[in-house]
């Protein structure tokens, strides 16, 4: 279950917006809309704040209604490769 990806849709089909009609108005591919919304990719904070210029809301309105969260309902880190620095 994708929270953040379930909030923008929830906000962009409230708003009429289709996904290409969204990602021009945040200025990103329509691909990564669709992408966030079903949770096969995690934004960074420049996206939260297109997206959030698309959808014409204050960033903090994207995590409004998503409830608190504990570590536990974090997903595991990817262990890191040994031989391989940390940029």
């Amino acid at each position: 279950m994708d929270l953040f990806g379930n909030e923008i849709r929830r906000l962009r089909t409230a708003r009429g917006l289709s996904q290409e009609k969204l990602a021009e108005l945040s200025a990103v591919h329509r691909n990564y809309i669709g992408r966030v919304e079903r949770g096969e990719k995690n934004t960074g904070f420049i996206y939260v704040l297109k997206i959030s210029i698309g959808l014409n809301i204050r960033p903090a309105d994207l995590f409004r209604h998503l409830p608190k969260l504990t570590h536990a309902d974090l997903p595991a880190e990817p262990k890191k490769k040994k031989g391989k620095k940390e940029k």
